[in-house]
């Protein structure tokens, strides 16, 4: 009960923080007093006698913009600006409504004291009188014509295309709804915005429990159905990991596309809220992925362990890390995009700094491709006992990117350099079919030969009565008389056993064949062969 209250605290929290932030945005703008919507003048273009001026990118867009605004709200002159040849005053005036809706939509604050003035200003990448207003949508910008600067052919052409994509849930028609007395505005932003905006975090907090109970039912039912119940828990706590993010994913993209275009927002604010949501949306798919990442691995893993798969699990942990960095890098590359940063500088920055990076981490970048060599070649796998050339010895818990994790013998953690284990001989014991001990055992030649010859039988029958011995394949000979010492040659092999297991087997061997010596009263040594 106190796990469900906790998974209850954690998601409204996560959902409050959004709201809390967003509303921040709203809330925190430029305007400070009321004003009722203005009219919108229909007069006629030619008892217009307003001054507007074409002359440059900079006149343009003041025509195109300032003409649109409650205070001076004048379309037949802002559409001046989309004045082409073939194109109606009444057709223009459409166009320049349409286009400053879109950019209040997509979140495009247009920096006026930004836009270059002079007339015969030309494209620094392209070379010719061409002016692109946001790099958001490349495929709006201004051109020369003659003596004027006017929105470009291939603008108007697309800007039935971008408004139909914002308006084709009709979600920019909601104010309608409301009585028109609560069209008047507090802080710049109308009423009947703040009542939906309210509405809104109430249906989205709702929305988000109901879906994230929803898919975490759903799965735990397709669980307990293919009979993943060995360790359904840690199997939800990674599902509902995975829920949270997608859930908080699926809510954000509700925002984007039904109710931010709703709430009709003024550009100063809409370009915050803008930004706050792909910055939000960018987090939770980055988050969803990288939960993603844990939750595709430990289900391998435990299928594997329930022989449900037949897969090898020894390249899983290298595979999340570097998932895992390929998504921070991505999911950081977005969210500074989001954010208004020119990512192709910083890319281009990252290139050139590259070779110094690279310098910089040499060791680095060895440890690297010992890991691929390792991965490759296979020398060793985790769970196997290894042996290096200096005498590096344990049992392999992971293969990393940079080091493999040995657990020795004392049961400490040793870690080493893929670098070095790529470059040195190794001795794996891990994949030997049978385990091998042989040795020498030297007895006095004083001793009476009877014995000796008791005691290499009885050598024997110890090797031919362990369980894990490989009958047929050991043997126990005297090889030698040298130096007044009877020369017992012994050797034998364990049956499909792990290295731990042999040495197990050899103190019991070594303890009754020493007992044995004590019982025929012989003293003996044994010496490496």
């Amino acid at each position: 009960m106190s796990n469900k209250i906790s998974n209850n605290r954690k998601n409204i929290s996560f959902i409050n923080i959004f709201n809390i932030i967003l509303f921040l945005f709203l809330i925190n703008v430029k305007y400070i007093s009321f004003a009722e919507e203005s009219e919108k003048n229909t007069e006629p273009p030619k008892k217009i006698k307003d001054a507007y001026s074409l002359e440059n990118p900079y006149e343009t867009m003041c025509t195109h913009l300032s003409f649109l605004e409650k205070n001076n709200y004048r379309p037949y002159v802002s559409a001046r600006a989309f004045m082409q040849e073939g194109v109606s005053i009444r057709d223009a005036k459409s166009y320049a409504i349409k286009l400053k809706e879109i950019y209040a939509n997509e979140g495009i604050y247009v920096n006026i004291d930004s836009v270059p003035q002079a007339s015969d200003y030309q494209d620094p990448v392209e070379k010719y009188n061409k002016y692109r207003v946001t790099h958001i949508i490349p495929e709006i910008y201004l051109v020369k014509v003659g003596d004027k600067w006017l929105y470009s052919r291939e603008t108007i052409h697309n800007i039935h295309r971008l408004y139909n994509k914002i308006s084709r849930f009709k979600t920019n028609q909601l104010y309608k709804l409301f009585p028109k007395s609560w069209r008047k505005h507090i802080y710049n932003i109308a009423i009947w915005q703040y009542t939906t905006f309210g509405i809104a975090i109430l249906f989205s907090i709702i929305m988000y429990l109901l879906l994230i109970f929803v898919l975490n039912q759903t799965i735990k039912i397709i669980l307990r159905i293919k009979e993943y119940t060995l360790a359904l828990e840690r199997y939800m706590k990674h599902v509902k990991a995975i829920n949270r993010a997608l859930g908080m994913a699926i809510t954000v993209i509700i925002w984007l596309t039904f109710i931010r275009p709703a709430l009709q927002l003024p550009v100063d604010v809409s370009r915050y809220t803008v930004s706050f949501l792909k910055l939000a949306l960018y987090l939770s798919i980055a988050l969803l992925l990288y939960r993603l990442v844990d939750g595709v691995a430990f289900f391998i893993t435990r299928a594997v362990v329930e022989k449900r798969l037949d897969f090898q699990t020894d390249l899983l942990p290298l595979l999340k890390k570097v998932l895992k960095v390929c998504i921070l890098i991505l999911g950081t590359l977005s969210i500074l995009k989001a954010l208004n940063f020119d990512v192709s500088a910083l890319i281009a920055s990252i290139s050139l700094g590259s070779l110094g990076i690279a310098l910089a981490s040499q060791d680095a970048i060895k440890n690297l491709f010992g890991s691929v060599m390792i991965f490759i070649d296979k020398p060793f796998s985790v769970g196997d006992m290894i042996v290096t050339k200096d005498n590096i010895r344990g049992r392999v818990e992971e293969i990393g990117m940079r080091s493999t994790i040995i657990r020795t013998p004392e049961q400490t953690k040793l870690y080493v350099p893929n670098a070095i284990l790529a470059n040195t001989h190794i001795d794996n014991k891990g994949l030997n079919t049978y385990g091998n001990f042989s040795n020498q055992i030297s007895i006095s030649a004083s001793a009476q030969m009877d014995k000796v010859e008791e005691f290499v039988q009885g050598f024997r029958n110890i090797l031919d009565r362990h369980p894990k011995i490989l009958k047929g394949e050991s043997f126990v000979n005297i090889i030698d008389v040298n130096q007044g010492e009877y020369q017992i040659l012994f050797s034998m092999f364990f049956d499909n056993v792990t290295y731990f297991k042999e040495l197990m087997y050899r103190h019991e061997i070594l303890v009754k064949v020493i007992k044995l010596g004590e019982s025929l009263d012989l003293s003996f040594e044994i010496k490496k062969k």
